[in-house]
């Protein structure tokens, strides 16, 4: 009935589901995810169900579920639906996916909703899902695309610990994660986020989180 999508989906006798996979050295095949679902931030290819898979894992998140949304800046961006147990903060399941994600797989837009959007079937409704979430919400979309809270983001990655432990007056005494490995690591991860480079004479100097702003508003 539909004889050119039959012809997307089969080709030289496969049936193309596109599931994508992987195979572990005991021959064994793990879904990833689909291939139409990839979120491609910054010609970076993020499996939402990776996302989710953290955020589900926080003791107090029932189910979530993740796409990509568009950016001016990085053609596309992570974005999240989750339904939790009681009043949680956004900033708490940011330090969460923060500890455990690259920051570029953090979302940058997470809403918590009293459910999630989905079919006859169970399956979630991804557009549906696009839908309901506020772009504009005070406290959602604002705070994870606000400069200072992608920095304490990536602060956390680099030393380990919950973004909300954060804030930009502290140094190297007030985190005891923040060595001089975690250090390098902060430079490295700052200049791939905000698409900066930072001199050797700067990276000395960085004694705080809140003087690596003025270099993010340089460029």
């Amino acid at each position: 009935a539909e004889p050119e999508l039959t012809a997307e989906v089969l080709r030289d006798g496969w049936l193309c589901t596109g599931d994508i996979a992987r195979r572990d050295d005991q021959g064994r095949y793990w879904v990833m995810g689909r291939s139409k679902n990839i979120i491609i931030r910054g010609g970076y290819n993020i499996h939402p169900e990776e996302v989710s898979e953290v955020l589900e894992r926080h003791p107090r998140v029932r189910e979530a579920v993740v796409f990509g949304v568009p950016d001016p800046v990085w053609g596309e961006v992570v974005a999240a639906l989750v339904v939790a147990d009681g009043d949680i903060a956004q900033s708490e399941l940011l330090g969460h996916c923060a500890a455990q994600l690259e920051v570029r797989k953090v979302p940058s837009h997470l809403q918590v909703v009293a459910a999630l959007p989905r079919g006859r079937s169970g399956k979630v409704l991804l557009e549906t899902a696009r839908e309901l979430l506020d772009l504009n919400a005070q406290g959602q979309a604002e705070v994870a695309e606000n400069v200072e809270q992608r920095l304490l983001v990536v602060a956390a990655r680099a030393f380990k610990v919950p973004a909300g432990q954060l804030a930009l007056h502290m140094s190297p005494d007030d985190v005891a994660g923040w060595d001089s490995l975690a250090h390098l690591e902060l430079v490295v991860a700052v200049e791939k986020e905000f698409g900066i480079s930072i001199s050797p004479r700067e990276i000395m100097a960085l004694d705080r989180l809140n003087k690596i702003l003025p270099l993010i508003a340089r460029t």
